[in-house]
Order: structure tokens, then C-alpha cells, then sequence
């Protein structure tokens, strides 16, 4: 039997042309870069499906603040009535951070002068009741965590 060095056994492989590296780096670029494009586009457009944009109505003038207060893993009281025109602040009572937003899980309303922003414990959001209507209220981070503002 004869010996057969692996330098024997395998034949010379010519090397890639400089052409064939150029498609490869294009085709390697166009599918993470297209990547990038189509799961950003999606985001945008899941954002957009969401979230539901009702407008502001000014107020003459601004009334007293109520609070709605988050604690115990609730809102209180269950269910806000409020006159057009007041200020709502939203205070976060309970011992974890509430990320308190307007419309049903996981979709969102973006309610006038409201922005939807984190409150740690002891952080509070204000803004004012300009639209009139029944508004369903979530913690985004625990959906169980609900309530409803009514603006009269």
C-alpha cells in the first residue's frame, strides 16, 4: 500500500477571483443592510398601527389638579371623572416602577397633552384632561393594572 501525504491527496484549488469576492461583500451587504431596513420599517409601521392620535382641544383656562393615584398594583379610584380642562396627575404610589398609558393593551391612544413616560415609586406625570370622552388607562409594563378616565 502506498503512502499518501494529505499535500498529495488533495488537488490545488485555484483561489477566488477578485470578482467572485466583490459579489460575495455585496450579497453579505445587501442582506444585513437590508435586514436593518426591513425589521426598523417594521417597527415603524407596528408603532403607527398601535397608536391611535386624538387631538388636543385648548382650554381657556385651566382648572384645579386631581390626582390618579397607582398603588397596590391599581389605579385609584378605579374609574377618573374629571371636568374638561383639568390637570390629571398620574402619581405612582406603589413599590415598582408603572409605565401608565391611554388606550387597551398593547395598543395605545396618544392623548393630548399626555406623554407616556416610566414613573418610578414617587414619580408623578401631569397633564391636561383637553378632550372629552371615556379613555381606558393601562400600566404598559403590567396590563392587569387598569383604569378609565371620563372627561366631562
Amino acid at each position: 500500500m502506498e503512502n499518501i501525504s494529505a499535500e498529495q491527496s488533495m488537488p490545488d484549488l485555484p483561489a477566488p477571483s477578485p470578482i467572485h469576492n466583490r459579489y460575495v461583500r455585496w450579497i453579505l451587504y445587501f442582506l444585513v443592510y437590508g435586514t436593518v431596513i426591513v425589521v426598523f420599517g417594521y417597527h415603524l409601521i407596528l408603532h403607527a398601527i398601535n397608536t391611535t392620535k386624538v387631538a388636543a382641544i385648548p382650554c381657556p383656562s385651566l382648572r384645579e389638579t386631581v390626582s390618579w393615584k397607582i398603588h397596590d398594583g391599581r389605579f385609584e379610584p378605579p374609574t377618573l371623572t374629571v371636568s374638561r380642562c383639568q390637570t390629571v396627575k398620574i402619581l405612582n404610589q406603589d413599590s415598582v416602577s408603572r409605565d401608565p398609558a391611554f388606550g387597551p393593551h398593547p395598543k395605545h391612544i396618544v392623548y393630548g397633552d399626555f406623554h407616556e413616560r416610566l414613573l418610578r415609586p414617587g414619580q408623578a406625570n401631569s397633564f391636561t384632561a383637553s378632550i372629552t370622552g371615556t379613555y381606558p388607562a393601562h400600566d404598559h409594563l403590567e396590563e392587569t393594572v387598569a383604569g378609565t378616565m371620563v372627561v366631562r
